[in-house]
């Protein structure tokens, strides 16, 4: 049988370094702010906010704001879906237009042979967002019921259904038309009651509310050199809620995500999950496969399932590890946000630490945090940071720091060895240490080259931002 392994202090030490490299990146980026969480199991194990809310105030962004979640809304479709195929009162390839009498098209023969099935897994062939609308660029609203009904009538889809993988925006609009036919209530109420209530979820909803506005950070546009961010409106998503219109926070979004766990049976059963988290359709670029409601894809040897959103001033992600019952959420407040990259990073960084924990005990280090912390030169950044008994260094650029880390052996109280790492880098050679009267790190060289505090640096520069 084998052995039970304890990830507290695996998941400890991942932590730390995703700590400091989230700030890292929020510092060094250009995204004006981030909330990244971990759960593990039903336990928020890390959940922090870097970064501002507000650019143009100077609002400090704090982890319980909420952000719009865009598409991450249509993962709460899926499984709303899933509680009425249990109940018995639909099931996945039933044809659409069997409950929606409106769901044809009057050029288009294909839409009403279209299955509950392909409008999950984005195999209908329906257009992304319909034949005309400027909802993405805030100049119209978002579509309601009548004019979703309209745009399907007078549509003919770009392919037939159950051909290719084509994302679409309308297909989860249709979905949430049909849970309001099929449960008999709004859809809105409906996934309040089923899904936000069962599980206490305090700060989400399905689509824009006034009365919650104090609670959301601000959405910004990109950024453009020479020029401040724009800021965006929140706005309602009407008949597109189901596929866009969800705000929640980092909090809510954990609890949600527990849910999602195979051995959780509070929203859907196990064997349900199975199937909506199975690969249901292959893309064309192979990468990212798609499940009923969510996408599947590798960090490194782990598979991950989840789901990105995309809202005006707002890019966002959710994932989740089912073996390890650890999750990830991932929101920022700005078109470039990146969240998608930061969230498979801080996987990398959990994967790395919790699979190759006990390789990193042989080179054991006394007094080990004296020597941990971030260090700058010119061109570059490094951290140096402990996993379990020994000390790595990585340099912070890219999507997969501790691909290759520098592993160290202590020689003495100031110097390392590098025992491995990056061939066009300093294996073989040492990191020395050099310590001021308090017993602060003054500089490091790697190799030869001189690195130091990071923090040190950064007031440096502002400095001469001021004398500027």
């Amino acid at each position: 049988m084998p052995k039970k392994i304890d990830l507290k202090p695996r998941i400890q030490d991942a932590i730390a370094i995703i700590d400091n490299w989230l700030e890292y990146t929020e510092i060094m980026g250009t995204v004006p702010g981030i909330a990244a969480a971990i759960v593990h199991k039903d336990e928020i194990v890390f959940n922090k906010a870097y970064g501002f809310s507000n650019l143009s105030n100077g609002k400090q962004l704090n982890k319980d704001e909420a952000f719009r979640i865009a598409s991450i809304s249509k993962t709460f479709t899926a499984i709303s879906i899933m509680q009425l195929v249990e109940k018995g009162k639909l099931r996945l390839d039933d044809r659409v237009s069997d409950y929606l009498e409106w769901f044809v098209s009057k050029d288009d023969k294909n839409i009403e042979r279209i299955t509950v099935r392909q409008l999950l897994t984005h195999t209908s062939g329906m257009r992304r967002d319909g034949i005309r609308n400027g909802f993405w660029t805030l100049e119209e609203d978002f579509l309601n019921q009548n004019q979703l009904i309209e745009q399907i009538h007078d549509t003919k889809n770009p392919y037939p259904n159950n051909e290719r993988f084509k994302y679409s925006n309308f297909g989860p609009s249709v979905l949430g038309q049909l849970i309001e036919s099929v449960a008999g209530t709004s859809y809105n109420k409906y996934v309040s009651e089923n899904i936000i209530k069962p599980l206490g979820l305090k700060n989400t909803g399905p689509d824009y509310d006034k009365n919650n506005a104090s609670r959301m950070a601000t959405g910004h546009g990109r950024y453009i050199p020479g020029k401040q961010r724009e800021e965006y409106p929140h706005v309602k998503t009407n008949a597109m809620s189901p596929a866009t219109g969800f705000y929640s926070n980092t909090e809510d979004l954990c609890k949600y995500i527990s849910a999602q766990f195979l051995n959780n049976n509070k929203l859907v059963s196990r064997e349900s999950k199975k199937e909506m988290q199975r690969v249901q359709w292959v893309t064309d670029d192979d990468e990212i496969k798609r499940g009923l409601g969510c996408g599947i894809w590798k960090v490194d040897n782990t598979k991950i399932v989840g789901h990105s959103g995309g809202f005006p001033g707002f890019i966002t992600q959710i994932a989740w590890d089912n073996k390890s019952q650890l999750g990830v959420v991932v929101l920022t407040n700005s078109w470039d946000g990146m969240a998608s990259e930061i969230a498979d990073t801080v996987f990398h960084f959990i994967s790395h630490v919790v699979e190759k924990y006990d390789d990193y005990q042989e080179n054991k280090v006394s007094n080990i945090d004296k020597y941990t912390g971030r260090f700058s030169m010119h061109a570059v950044e490094v951290d140096i940071r402990k996993i379990n008994k020994e000390l790595v260094a990585f340099y912070l650029e890219g999507a997969r720091p501790l691909q290759k880390p520098y592993r160290l052996r202590q020689i003495n109280d100031s110097e390392f060895e590098i025992l491995s790492g990056d061939e066009y880098g300093y294996i073989g050679e040492k990191i020395s240490y050099q310590f001021d009267r308090k017993s602060k790190i003054k500089r490091i060289y790697i190799g030869a080259m001189p690195y130091d505090p990071f923090e040190a640096v950064m007031e440096k520069l502002k400095a001469s931002w001021k004398q500027d």
